[in-house]
């Protein structure tokens, strides 16, 4: 049989093809009808998840507007919003009232980068880990944000998550070095009453890991392996610090003592300028 398409179908002929073609219909239209329904669903869920973002930013506004927040500070609220993924994704309004084990477990997952990219937290033990994933709190940051401020104590040790962080030492405003995710600074304020020898400023939007000094003190009355860990890391760290240093005075003393070719020194420029400025020859002059 040709159908007004042209295409020859066959026609089922007995009572079980007719039966197994219209079995093959009906599972084609529930196919697709469950692809279209699912996407709907999808569609229906994301404009819903928008319009209660749209409205709680609004309110926000609202609320803003009418206690007379400044302009720009209403901008670096909604830049916060932005680079968490909105008002909606905080940890406690995406995952409400979890039980303790089930929300200790998220929380040692989102954390896992503090365990897996700190050297000193890789030779801790499984007892130790589950100690100190509660003592670390998360903190985010915006740009130009100080969190360790040269001459002061730090409140701990920063492990850097999201984003970058610039060290000023001094009064220069060129930063002496960049840290990165997976970074960390202020360990030595873990176990010293050092004050800072440098400046924490954040380079643009950070979410940092904090472990505060008084929490790490405590977890070592308990574990007291753990002070040797953080101590034995500190000196390597130092050793690594003076390494670089040593190496970067080594390339500056070079490069001072190469003379370019083609320079004069600044006695023979003195010579020929007084030359010219008196209209006699000093080139065969001593000094």
């Amino acid at each position: 049989m040709i159908n007004l398409s042209g295409i020859n179908v066959v026609k089922p002929e007995t009572h079980l093809q007719s039966i197994s073609s219209l079995f093959v219909v009906l599972l084609s239209i529930a196919t697709n009808a469950l692809i279209i329904g699912s996407i709907t669903t999808t569609i229906t869920q994301m404009s819903a998840f928008e319009n209660k973002e749209r409205f709680m930013r609004q309110a926000i506004d609202y609320f803003l507007k009418q206690n007379g927040v400044p302009k720009i500070l209403q901008q670096s609220i909604h830049a916060y919003y932005d680079y968490t993924g909105g008002v909606q994704r905080t940890f406690h309004d995406m995952l409400p009232k979890l039980p303790a084990g089930i929300a200790f477990e998220v929380d040692l997952y989102t954390k896992r980068d503090l365990f897996l990219k700190v050297p000193f937290f890789q030779l801790m033990n499984v007892q130790q880990i589950i100690a100190l994933v509660p003592k670390v709190s998360t903190e985010d940051m915006m740009p130009g944000q100080t969190f360790i401020r040269q001459g002061f104590y730090p409140d701990g040790m920063f492990m850097i998550a999201r984003g970058r962080v610039n060290i000023l030492v001094g009064d220069d405003k060129q930063p002496a070095a960049v840290r990165y995710p997976g970074d960390y600074v202020g360990e030595k304020s873990l176990l010293t009453d050092e004050t800072a020898k440098a400046t924490c400023c954040t380079a643009d939007w950070c979410t940092l890991f904090l472990l505060r000094k008084r929490d790490f003190l405590v977890l070592c009355n308990v574990y007291p392996d753990l002070r040797g860990v953080v101590v034995f890391h500190m000196k390597q760290r130092d050793s690594e610090d003076n390494k670089k240093e040593r190496l970067c005075m080594r390339q500056q003393m070079n490069e001072a003592s190469v003379k370019p070719r083609g320079t004069k020194s600044t006695k023979q420029s003195t010579r020929q300028s007084t030359s010219r400025l008196f209209g006699f020859d000093l080139s065969g002059l001593e000094a």
